[in-house]
């Protein structure tokens, strides 16, 4: 007889609690929310934040690189290769396209990641993890950090090259090899900019009151070979333009071009108590070596950038803005207060960048319609490249630094004859930055097509004799599409050539305008377009 198994006491099965979920902390779900924001905010700034007249320069350089041009011998700069060498055969792959910009932007996203990635790697080895964790996440959103970091420009990889120098002298104990390596990195960075003799500059200093404070057996050994290290990369790149006979081209761009004698008296009379406040801070803040010099390095920076360096741009403060927010946050540092410095900033980034609406407009359109109406021989004329993919008439680029070399007579201001010279067709629109001579010359000459300008005048009604200054094949135009009229006393009837001087039309009724052929023949009107320039315009 078979005896059935008995039935599992399903009590027993059953009886054990279901383990229970871990429980998430508030403050981790805040600050998952407020990386996430980061996140979507900077990739929302790569589409929609406006484009700095220094984006489409660097790609300018870029583009020389990768078409086998030589910067400062072929195309002027006056940075640092570094950067553009680098992203030369990335942008072969974008190609000559009007959005290029925006791909290229792209590629700043990881280093904006790095610059995160490291800021959080210096904060926790100084730092409890909270501290560290929300300090990064401040210095993440900072308006001005954040927004600066989305531009296609050297100084996000500057500010990798740096974070990168600083996490590897403050995370772990010093070692020959590790001197070497933060020297290196800093001597990337130099390679990047030549900006960084100031970062050079604070760690000194930061390494020695370290050094009087603390005290630092292998000071002299360590800072010799932080310094042989740092000086290779930079040593490299002047070997290399050295060897192909471009010596004189580099040291003027990146050296001569850039020494501007420009001191602002009340900054510098600052710079002392600014120095004195540093020091009393870093007394209360820095209770070990490595947040005296964190702190000490980092702020000098701040200071001696705002009081001492000549030329002060936002993007300057790249690598103080991330260890700026580590160093000063701890300070007064809880939570709710990190929150609620984490909410406004988000605010911020939003209402400063104007990221409710696309700004990125203007600029991509100056690349496309000079696309549109050049070949890759012609030059253009633009202030610092914004045409990005032709070469300039004039070889300067046209900012601060050269019109203060044109004003002590240094540069001549060859722009007028250098367009005539080359035959130059496409001009950036009005602003005060082109020296008068040329901005009235532009203005008598060029009509505006809403990105670029072309040769061409706009005929106001009953004017029945015009002047032009720049030879080329001109088209009448109509606002109505239809033409009758006489065009140095022939019937027109299509494009044809005309010499500098005066010429006569007939008649004139407002509607018409005389405008460069090949500008007409693709359709381009430049009645629309005529108030239209740079924001940067005033009357000339």
């Amino acid at each position: 007889m078979t005896v059935a198994d008995p039935a599992p006491d399903r009590t027993l099965i059953d009886a054990s609690p279901a383990r229970p979920w871990p429980a998430v902390r508030p403050d981790t779900v805040v600050a998952a929310a407020c990386i996430a924001a980061a996140v979507v905010l900077r990739l929302v700034a790569v589409f929609r934040y406006q484009i700095d007249s220094d984006e489409p320069q660097h790609l300018h350089v870029v583009w020389a690189w990768a078409n086998g041009l030589l910067p400062y011998r072929d195309v002027f700069d006056n940075h640092m290769p570094l950067f553009h060498m680098l992203l030369a055969p990335l942008f072969r792959v974008v190609g000559e396209r009007p959005d290029a910009l925006i791909s290229m932007r792209l590629l700043m996203v990881p280093m904006y990641a790095a610059m995160i990635a490291l800021t959080y790697r210096i904060a926790v080895r100084c730092y409890e993890r909270s501290v560290a964790m929300w300090s990064t996440i401040v210095a993440a959103l900072f308006p001005l950090f954040l927004l600066c970091s989305v531009e296609f420009r050297t100084d996000n990889l500057w500010a990798v090259f740096w974070l990168a120098s600083i996490a590897v002298l403050v995370t772990a104990p010093l070692t020959t090899l590790r001197v070497a390596l933060a020297g290196f990195l800093l001597g990337l960075a130099a390679a990047v900019s030549a900006k960084t003799v100031l970062l050079l500059l604070s760690v000194a200093v930061g390494a020695a009151v370290v050094a009087i404070v603390f005290g630092w057996r292998n000071s002299v050994r360590f800072s010799a070979v932080f310094l042989a290290a740092c000086a290779i990369p930079p040593a490299a790149i002047a070997l290399y333009f050295a060897a192909r006979g471009a010596w004189h081209p580099f040291a003027y761009g990146v050296i001569t071009h850039n020494m501007v004698q420009h001191v602002r008296s009340i900054r510098l009379i600052l710079f002392p108590a600014l120095l004195i406040w540093i020091g009393l801070l870093a007394r209360r803040v820095a209770d070990s070596p490595h947040k005296l010099f964190l702190f000490v390095t980092t702020h000098f920076y701040g200071a001696a950038l705002y009081c001492i360096w000549p030329l002060v741009e936002h993007e300057h403060w790249l690598p103080y803005f991330p260890l700026a927010a580590i160093t000063v946050l701890p300070m007064f540092f809880t939570v709710r207060r990190a929150v609620a410095i984490a909410v406004v900033e988000i605010a911020l980034v939003i209402g400063v960048g104007h990221l409710n609406r696309d700004d990125t407009v203007e600029g991509l359109r100056v690349i496309a319609q000079t696309l549109e109406l050049t070949t890759p021989a012609e030059t253009v004329m633009d202030l610092k490249g914004e045409t990005a993919f032709r070469q300039r008439a004039f070889f300067y680029v046209i900012e601060p630094m050269t019109k203060a070399r044109m004003h002590r007579g240094q540069i001549a201001d060859t722009i007028v004859d250098d367009v005539l010279r080359t035959h130059t067709m496409v001009v950036a629109l009005d602003h005060h930055n082109f020296p008068r001579r040329a901005r009235k010359f532009f203005a008598r000459n060029f009509v505006s097509l809403g990105g670029v300008r072309v040769p061409g005048r706009i005929l106001p009604a009953g004017v029945t004799t015009f002047r032009l200054d720049v030879p080329a094949e001109y088209a009448v135009v109509s606002r109505t599409g239809s033409v009758s009229v006489q065009l140095d006393g022939v019937l027109y009837d299509g494009p044809r050539f005309l010499a500098p001087g005066t010429h006569t039309i007939s008649p004139s009724d407002g509607s018409l305008a005389i405008l460069w052929s090949r500008a007409a023949d693709r359709g381009f009107m430049p009645f629309d377009s005529a108030r239209q320039c740079n924001p940067g315009c005033r009357r000339p």
